[in-house]
């Protein structure tokens, strides 16, 4: 009996202590790091635990291990590795391979790492019982690196979509312009040691910051503590953008009590670039600091400034190409006493700084909050003119196809090719007449007997700001139960935008008279009634001012799923968008342009769902759908901003519906990926500002009958997207890799949308039907083909060889030529007709590409030569690029009187960096 109750007791201690020890459950789970390219192992690689903040480092052999308390447990894991793309990848315990899982990295000093001015493998033993891994978007993606290396110098968009529709963002935070919603690629111009780490993908997805874009979207995660510790110097040359570059990078490691910091500074800059009269002049600096506040709180803090100043080049039409003799002919430059000066520029100079704020209370849950501040100028610089002769070398009016009298213009064409002040621009003549004005300006300032004398400017420099101001906050809730995980999401962006006019430079002269020689009545010239005669010095604002404020409020929440056979994701969101204007000035003509505007508020929503089924450890199908309606913007709305506090009467919302089925295959050897795409666009609003011709419209509207300046805007335009995406890569042996990338698409306009126009210095507006129906979406080739050769060095380097070819590439219309009044009176067969209402097409173009990227040790440091040469058989014939003039002749109907203008692609062209590593 005793024994009996011995071994009772001895039982119930041992089946307690195994419940007991339920909760601290422990596994050990052992990987290995793999280089992608050359199957060789990767030591000192950071796997880092999302979940609970916790870091692993693999040791010279690849390996690492990570101890799980809890099997059930989701593991959100991000490898980083210097010089190696960052890898995301979300699985469970059961999903681990048995023995030792290995993950594989792609080098990220390919191509998309250069800097240039123009961009995993699963398991193959899983049984039907076992997990999937869930289908990587940060891996290599051949198609999103043809699109961003090889073809992106033929303005490349993938899809057809424009770039309105990208999405561009750091740490979380949202970088777009809050007026036109154009990703702000500038605040980060250059910053590559930066950026590097990040990812970039097509359609909706998994966001982990925001809902998504149906264009590209690219999200950069910049932390201290991701980056490799370590002194990094590397001096670049290149003859593109920029013939120089200088970089210092510096990064600290793990300091005192978990502090890490990354900083650096750099230069890139060009007297003259490849076009002649371009130039170039960038710095950048940035410093991050990051911190953990034990186990479970940490600090990012980061701030970069990146400004840069380009000198501009311009189109042209292919009867000035010819006059030049140069397909790179750019007219916005000229002599000044012997020194090359370029009349146009753009300046950006924005400065910004962020702070993250991350808590994870427990392995289930995860807060993250953050702010962003932005603020400085952005500028465009151009030649103004008053009461004056075009001083543009190419104006049409003085080309040798306008002139009727052909010994006169046979005078021109030589006076073009032997004088370079016919040609380009005549800086000693714009001063000479600034010389000569001597004028005397009564009532100056709007001040009876007030008498200002002097040589009043006729011609004179001015720069267009667009100045932002913005500040962002978000947070975003993850909240992980096994398998399922739900993310909830905030975010607002205030800001303004300060728009004004500023003269740089008088030329020579003593003052400039604010007035607008657009408009005939002179009372009505004066940009501010209260200031008539206004006159104006360098630095003064003239002509129009006003802010935009903006204030918009995001809610987003998603749901995944992670199954062994399918993965789900699905999401809303919901946008609140509040705007309206501040007026500065007060004309004559629009007598709300001074003051406030009523406030504009815009709703949008949007919903997506994508299903993932993951067949084997090497074949998966993903579908995607997702549909928008977007808030209207402030371009969207406001009709002349510069001059009036106008509003559109047309309120249609954007609408944007996005599906896409895709198939992913992967093995050691073979990858493979084909993707179907449909996307369409309903009542879009688009902005445009040119000069209207005469005779367009009727003599009864006088101020648009005889021509002027036009803020458009087309209404109800739909677009709809079709098309495949493939991608074949071949491991040959011997380091040997060969890929072939394909992409077709039929991209169309597939509505007769409607074109208001608004006279900008009167009351006068109409209204066109455009038939645009079944024109293709401009600008991108709808045919894009790549094949590459590769070949993987032994050691740390590579080598590729790119066959490039383009087609199906249209010019953007002029919509005015598309028009019953375009083509009155002219039979619908003859050559003439068809001319004006035909679509011009672009030629097909091959070229060929070479990288390189070589990594070697001399006198025991770390050194890494980096080289691409672009069309390496220099074919200067190519067009890249260009557009229809929006100018036609509605008097003789002659399309030829304003010709397209066109860009050429540059010759063979290179860039060789060399990095030193201490």
């Amino acid at each position: 009996m005793h024994s009996q109750i011995v071994f009772i007791k001895s039982y119930l201690i041992v089946f307690i202590s195994i419940l007991l020890a339920g909760p601290c459950f422990s596994q050990v789970l052992k990987g290995k790091i793999v280089n992608n390219q050359t199957q060789e192992p990767i030591g000192s690689a950071i796997i880092r635990d999302k979940t609970t903040q916790k870091d692993f480092i693999s040791d010279e052999s690849g390996y690492f291990s990570i101890m799980l308390d809890n099997p059930e447990q989701l593991l959100d894991l991000e490898i980083i590795k210097e010089n190696f793309a960052l890898f995301s990848i979300k699985l469970f315990a059961t999903d681990w391979n048995t023995d030792i899982q290995e993950f594989y990295l792609v080098s990220s000093t390919g191509r998309l790492a250069n800097d240039q001015e123009t961009s995993t493998s699963t398991n193959d033993q899983e049984t039907d019982e076992s997990d999937v891994y869930s289908l990587l978007s940060s891996s290599d993606d051949p198609i999103l690196e043809a699109a961003s290396f090889d073809w992106s110098s033929f303005r490349f968009r993938l899809r057809s979509v424009q770039s309105v529709y990208d999405q561009f963002g750091i740490n979380g935070f949202i970088l777009g312009n809050l007026v036109t919603g154009y990703s702000q690629y500038n605040l980060l111009s250059g910053q590559n040691l930066l950026t590097r780490y990040g990812e970039a993908y097509r359609s909706f997805k998994d966001n982990p910051y925001d809902f998504g874009s149906s264009g590209l979207s690219q999200w950069i995660d910049a932390n201290a503590a991701s980056f490799r510790e370590g002194l990094v110097l590397r001096y670049s040359e290149s003859n593109r953008a920029y013939r120089h570059k200088m970089d210092v990078h510096y990064v600290s490691g793990a300091l005192n009590h978990n502090w890490f910091l990354v900083a650096g500074l750099n230069r890139r800059w060009a007297q003259e670039a490849y076009i002649p009269g371009s130039y170039y002049d960038a710095w950048g600096a940035y410093l991050g600091v990051s911190k953990y506040l034990g186990k479970h709180h940490s600090l990012n803090f980061l701030a970069v400034n990146a400004p840069v100043e380009r000198g501009k080049a311009s189109p042209a039409t292919k009867e000035v190409y010819a006059l030049a003799k140069d397909n790179y002919y750019n007219s916005y430059w000229g002599l000044q006493e012997g020194e090359i000066r370029n009349s146009r520029s753009a300046s950006s100079k924005i400065p910004m700084a962020m702070l993250n704020y991350l808590w994870t209370p427990n392995e289930s849950i995860q807060i993250e909050s953050g702010v962003l501040g932005i603020k400085g100028k952005r500028a465009d610089s151009q030649l103004d003119w008053y009461n004056a002769p075009d001083p543009r070398p190419d104006y049409y009016q003085k080309l040798p196809s306008y002139i009727e009298d052909s010994l006169v213009g046979e005078s021109v064409r030589d006076a073009w090719e032997q004088n370079v002040n016919v040609r380009q621009i005549n800086w000693t003549r714009l001063y000479h007449s600034n010389y000569a004005n001597y004028s005397i300006v009564e009532n100056a300032n709007g001040v009876n007997g007030n008498t200002v004398s002097g040589n009043r400017a006729t011609y004179w420099l001015n720069e267009r700001h667009a100045d932002p101001e913005e500040l962002q906050f978000f947070a975003k809730l993850n909240w992980n139960l096994k398998r399922h995980l739900f993310n909830l999401k905030y975010r607002l962006r205030a800001g303004s935008l300060d728009n004004y006019l500023e003269l740089t430079d008088l030329l020579g002269a003593d003052f400039l008279v604010d007035a607008e020689d657009f408009i005939d009545n002179p009372d009505f010239q004066h940009p501010d009634i209260r200031y008539s005669n206004h006159i104006i010095h360098k630095g003064d604002v003239y002509g129009y001012r006003y802010k935009s404020h903006h204030s918009n409020h995001s809610i987003l929440t998603d749901y995944n799923y992670y199954g062994k056979r399918l993965d789900f994701n699905a999401g809303i969101s919901t946008d609140f968008n509040s705007f309206y204007r501040e007026g500065f000035f007060q004309n004559a003509i629009n007598l709300n342009s001074l003051g406030q505007s009523d406030k504009i508020n815009q709703t949008g929503y949007a919903a997506k769902t994508m299903l993932t089924w993951k067949i084997n450890g090497r074949n998966y199908f993903r579908l995607n759908y997702a549909y928008q309606k977007l808030p209207n913007r402030f371009d969207q709305t406001f009709v002349n901003p510069e001059w009036s506090a106008n509003v559109l009467k047309e309120t249609n919302q954007t609408k944007v519906q996005t599906a896409d089925l895709s198939y992913f295959y992967k093995s050691p050897k073979i990858k493979i990926e084909c993707t179907a795409y449909a996307l369409n666009y309903k009542d879009q609003i688009i902005n445009k500002n040119f000069f209207l011709d005469e005779q367009l419209e009727a003599a009864g509207n006088v101020d648009l009958a005889d021509g002027g300046l036009i803020n458009a805007f087309y209404t109800k335009l739909d677009q709809r997207h079709l098309g495949i995406e493939t991608s074949l890569e071949y491991k040959i042996g011997r380091g040997f890799v060969i890929s072939g990338i394909y992409t077709v698409g039929d991209a169309i306009y597939t509505s007769r949308p409607e074109m208001l126009l608004f006279d900008k210095f009167s009351s006068s507006n109409a209204k066109h039907i455009i038939y645009l129906k079944n024109f293709y979406i401009p600008a991108s080739a709808m045919q894009a083909g790549s094949l590459v050769l590769k070949y993987n060095f032994k050691r740390n380097g590579f080598a590729t060889l790119s066959f490039n070819y383009l087609s199906d590439q249209y010019l953007e219309p002029n919509p005015l030529r598309r028009v019953p009044q375009a083509v009155a009176d002219l039979d619908p067969a003859s050559t003439q007709f068809n001319k004006i209402i035909n679509q011009e097409k672009l030629p097909e173009a091959f070229y060929i590409n070479l990288f390189l990227y070589k990594g070697f040790k001399l006198f025991n440091q770390d050194f890494g030569l980096t080289c691409s040469i672009n069309n390496l058989l220099n074919r200067q014939n190519l067009i890249s690029g260009g557009f229809e003039q929006y100018r036609f002749d509605y008097a003789e109907k002659n399309p030829d009187k304003f010709p397209s203008k066109y860009y050429y692609l540059q010759g063979i062209n290179y860039f060789c960096g060399l990095s030193w590593r201490l």
